[in-house]
């Protein structure tokens, strides 16, 4: 039997990780963050020195590395992803790299649904402050890339779920519910 597979996506600060981390807690599944070793232990050096296209190159690596995990995983129980594929292909295609139409090659497993995080940009900002910024968030600030981040994520069409005034309980109940209406969970 295979489990649901279940992937979050959105801007830093969101709330992404804690949902996440929630939804594989009330889904009885597994929670997993890209990119998965042993990409993570790279990913600083090569988000300071990469180019963009050999920067995209060793996301997209590590985005099938997360899937043979999730593929691992899914056996056992539900999985629940802190990003995937739609953040490597988003944010490169901003920093002007001709992103690949057609990943198949890469024999990702299917999420059966993505549930995209939002939040307020003050709320948001805030949340930043307090747990700091990495080189991603410090990158992800620079010019209008955020709006134009979250303009990609929503061109997608992926179900919402804004967490700006709603307690990280609370914000689990709605993506629960997203992923019922999405016949994903009963």
């Amino acid at each position: 039997m295979t489990h649901a597979f279940v992937v979050v996506e959105g801007l830093s600060g969101t709330g992404k990780t804690t949902l996440a981390r929630l939804l594989a807690e009330a889904l009885g599944g597994a929670y997993l963050s890209t990119p998965v070793e042993p990409y993570a232990s790279l990913r600083e050096q090569i988000d300071l020195t990469a180019a963009p296209a050999e920067r995209y190159a060793f996301y997209l690596a590590s985005v099938a590395g997360a899937g043979r995990e999730v593929s691992r995983l899914r056996p056992s129980g539900p999985v629940v992803c802190d990003r995937w594929l739609p953040t490597t292909q988003v944010w490169h295609s901003l920093l002007n790299v001709a992103v690949l139409p057609d990943v198949a090659f890469l024999e990702l497993p299917e999420p059966d649904a993505i549930l995209l995080v939002t939040c307020d940009d003050a709320a948001r900002q805030a949340r930043l402050d307090e747990r700091g910024r990495d080189a991603n968030d410090l990158a992800e600030a620079v010019g209008s890339r955020e709006r134009q981040l979250l303009a990609g994520y929503r061109a997608l069409g992926f179900p919402e779920v804004d967490t700006t005034a709603l307690s990280p309980g609370a914000a689990a109940s709605e993506a629960l519910e997203a992923l019922r209406r999405a016949g994903v969970t009963r």
